[in-house]
């Protein structure tokens, strides 16, 4: 009877230890999920996990990407005046013709985050797929979207199994995206730069 009374007890610990551990490794996996830099995991006294914080100064609040309105590309309106007209011709303008956007390099490839996470990007004229890659985890998320000149739109799935949209915008001469990933079920948004 003692015996086994041990062996309940010994069983009754070992799940215990197996439900403290599966917490902490769960609450390890959502931080890293939601951006914030892993400093340093121990386990020598019992457990320890100690985090970086976030790349950026400002935690992440539910703000849209930068958008850039082009300067109005028509001549403007001129309003009727009280002072009589000119009877001398004036010369024509012509008409300036709407400048075309630079189109942006091919954005295949390998893109690098602070938080230490990659995403491997394929750029097809205006389609486009990113794979997110944690160096602890793997691949945690993949979506597929479209570019539109400096605009880009994906959706994603994550490892996690939340769907989410991001909203990036292509900077300087292609070498940096900017933008925002917005969670569909949580509706929390997390700023990201992505440079190669």
């Amino acid at each position: 009877m003692e015996q086994n009374s041990e062996k309940k007890s010994s069983s009754a610990r070992g799940v215990f230890w197996k439900i403290v551990v599966s917490v902490l490794l769960a609450l390890v996996v959502l931080n890293i999920y939601n951006g914030v830099a892993l400093k340093k995991v121990e386990i020598p006294g019992l457990f320890n996990v100690e985090f970086a914080g976030h790349s950026d100064s400002k935690p992440h609040t539910a703000t849209e990407p930068r958008t850039v309105t082009p300067a109005a590309t028509e001549p403007p309106v001129q309003l009727a005046s009280t002072t009589p007209a000119r009877t001398t011709p004036t010369p024509a303008v012509p008409a300036r013709s709407p400048q075309p956007e630079p189109a942006i390099p091919n954005l295949s490839g390998q893109w690098d985050s602070d938080e230490g996470i990659t995403y491997q990007i394929q750029h097809n004229n205006a389609q486009i797929t990113l794979t997110e890659m944690n160096p602890l985890l793997g691949v945690t998320a993949e979506g597929t979207g479209t570019v539109n000149g400096r605009n880009i739109v994906l959706q994603y799935v994550t490892a996690f199994g939340t769907t989410g949209t991001a909203r990036l915008t292509v900077e300087d001469e292609g070498d940096t995206l900017t933008g925002v990933f917005r969670d569909n079920v949580t509706n929390a948004s997390s700023s990201i730069e992505l440079y190669r």
